[in-house]
């Protein structure tokens, strides 16, 4: 049961603007919501509770990665990702 995943314009630039070596180890970490999207993430608390979040670390650094899953259309669509320090702030201002 292997999902497609696919990253957002939103979610593109900003994965686009990290430091190689931290794209290096993002990577297999988004990769690895095509086998099981719902065992990775959790839902994220609130309004918009059928997104869900990753945790990610590289080198101490706390990162996130918010994505809806498509069941029908077997996708991940990841929309927003970040470093932890203001994220969720970042978040709320992108979804309204």
């Amino acid at each position: 049961m292997t999902y497609e995943i696919f990253l957002s314009p939103r979610a593109k630039k900003q994965y686009k603007g990290f430091d190689r070596h931290i794209r290096d180890e993002i990577r297999p970490q988004l990769l690895a919501l095509e086998n099981d999207p719902h065992g990775k993430g959790n839902i994220i608390k609130g309004r918009k509770s059928e997104l869900h979040y990753i945790k990610m670390a590289h080198a101490g650094v706390q990162y996130r990665a918010v994505f809806d899953i498509a069941k029908s259309k077997k996708e991940v669509s990841v929309i927003f990702i970040g470093s932890r320090e203001n994220f969720y702030k970042e978040l709320r201002r992108f979804m309204n």
